[in-house]
């Protein structure tokens, strides 16, 4: 979402649980957990990967019942490149990063970057450094936490009560 926000795409945006960009280090030790089953994986950069369903849980869905991880596992993970996981996580060191923003774009329209207080991929100090990024911008960079919330956070219960604040939001921005 930033990067199509960069590039004039949108009226507004919202980034859920938000893979940081260039310039923000995810050294949390729970997202460098979370993606450590692909990151110290041999060549996992240029392979297709499967998220263990222990490394799904703590890095997903580490505030729903064991049932529900186990159904949610089941039915939503699929083998995916583990080169988004490189991405992500080296950006910072990367001169010509896939996950560079310019940040000081102030003709970017209104964005909403969203944390789960209890998300271990992108732990709410991640999301918190990804908005002060903007701070030199004049355009509008706003921030929304969800107590309770893993990085599940539009699919665990209760999931209606972040689509009203994410509503709230683009209804006063719009």
């Amino acid at each position: 979402m930033q990067l199509l926000l960069d590039r004039g795409l949108g009226k507004a945006g919202v980034a859920i649980d938000p893979a940081p960009p260039k310039g923000v280090l995810p050294l949390s030790l729970t997202a460098i957990k979370a993606s450590a089953g692909v990151l110290f994986k041999w060549m996992a950069w240029e392979q297709i990967v499967r998220l263990s369903f222990e490394d799904f849980c703590y890095g997903f869905v580490n505030t729903l019942s064991p049932e529900a991880q186990r159904a949610a596992y089941e039915t939503h993970v699929v083998p995916e490149t583990g080169r988004i996981f490189f991405q992500a996580s080296l950006s910072a060191l990367e001169p010509h990063s896939e996950a560079e923003v310019n940040v000081k774009n102030s003709t970017r329209a209104p964005l909403l970057l969203t944390a789960g207080l209890l998300d271990h991929t992108v732990p709410p100090g991640i999301v918190r450094s990804n908005q002060k990024l903007y701070e030199h911008s004049s355009a509008r960079p706003d921030l929304l936490e969800f107590p309770g919330r893993s990085h599940w956070i539009i699919a665990q219960e209760g999931w209606e009560e972040v689509a009203a604040s994410i509503h709230n939001w683009l209804t006063q921005v719009l």
